[in-house]
């Protein structure tokens, strides 16, 4: 026999042990961190889904949707945004709007100068301002938005909307001036309606949101000390400051990026490389590709939906901290 055989087996059994202690058990490894990390997601994804919530883009841009056969405010703030006179930080520095509402004085009249230069930009917006509290009478705001293509870094209208808020706030000033109570009142809350419309299901428009909302709190504060109310005026503005739940609207924005970044992970943002480069063409998925077979980037979006699910998420707004979860 020769003595060179054993060696030989020897030599195979170790290869084949080899292949199998670092080719075949990792691979099989491989495959089932995979297999497994699809399942727990999909089982995390349909368990969000059954509680009503959108786990994908265009489940959110499903949800976005007016209901069918009702008027939608954003028609007539959109007709209202075309003809606004766009706010001018230095033309209009004199404006008592914004935090500057504050130094005005609350029991005394406006001064003259003042008072002509509110009557001027109240006459350039009179159409505008009939629009916008038309709008705000309305119940339903939907404004045109493809979210199924990614959700947009800022709202197309922030501007004109800031503009309306700012002269809906002269206007209520104006008519608390002149102790039109209804009509000053009936502007602070167009002014938060136009803050609800705003409600746009991402971060940056929800806190662009808030501070319109804001300014109508400031505006009403400054109403309800310049003039006197009755009883059923201080009823019906109570309850247009209590209409706002930043709760609600906040947690809906954290779905919403919550579905933006399953779709990151996942690879199915469908946008090109120049607005979104996470997309399906864009330059991250070159190197994101190999992360993504290796089933890495399933268990990143699965430990993602987890974060976002952390139960202590706090708002701090005019009311204090108010905790609230995201399913």
């Amino acid at each position: 026999m020769d003595s060179s055989q054993p060696n030989q087996r020897r030599t195979r059994i170790r290869f084949w042990v080899l292949v199998i202690l670092f080719v075949i058990l990792p691979g099989l490894g491989l495959v089932a961190y995979r297999v497994t990390g699809d399942r727990v997601l999909q089982r995390r994804l349909e368990s969000i889904r059954a509680q009503g919530h959108p786990v994908t883009l265009e489940e959110l841009n499903d949800s976005y949707t007016p209901p069918a056969d009702v008027d939608n405010a954003a028609d007539l703030y959109l007709e209202a945004f075309d003809y606004i006179t766009l706010w001018d930080s230095r033309a209009d520095a004199n404006m008592p709007v914004g935090h500057k509402l504050r130094q005005l004085p609350r029991t005394t009249p406006l001064p003259p100068d003042l008072k002509r230069g509110i009557e001027k930009r109240l006459a350039e917006n009179s159409e505008n301002l009939t629009l916008l509290h038309e709008a705000a009478a309305l119940r339903h705001c939907r404004y045109a938005s493809e979210l199924s293509k990614g959700l947009p870094k800022f709202l197309p209208w922030q501007r004109e909307t800031r503009s309306a808020a700012f002269v809906l706030q002269l206007e209520a000033i104006y008519h608390a001036d002149i102790n039109d109570v209804d009509l000053a009142l009936r502007s602070a809350a167009s002014c938060m309606a136009l803050a609800r419309s705003a409600d746009s299901n991402f971060i940056n428009g929800e806190v662009f949101q808030e501070a319109i909302h804001e300014l109508g709190i400031e505006v009403t504060a400054y109403v309800l000390n310049r003039v006197r109310c009755n009883d059923a005026q201080l009823v019906r503005i109570s309850e247009t400051i209590a209409h706002k739940d930043y709760r609600a609207d906040l947690r809906r924005a954290i779905v919403a990026e919550r579905c933006t970044g399953i779709a990151i992970f996942q690879g199915t943002v469908p946008v090109d490389a120049e607005t979104f480069p996470w997309g399906r063409d864009g330059p991250a998925v070159t190197w994101l590709s190999p992360l993504r077979a290796l089933g890495i980037l399933q268990r990143d979006a699965l430990s993602y939906s987890e974060v976002i699910k952390r139960p202590d998420w706090r708002l701090t707004s005019t009311v204090g901290p108010k905790p609230f979860s995201v399913p």
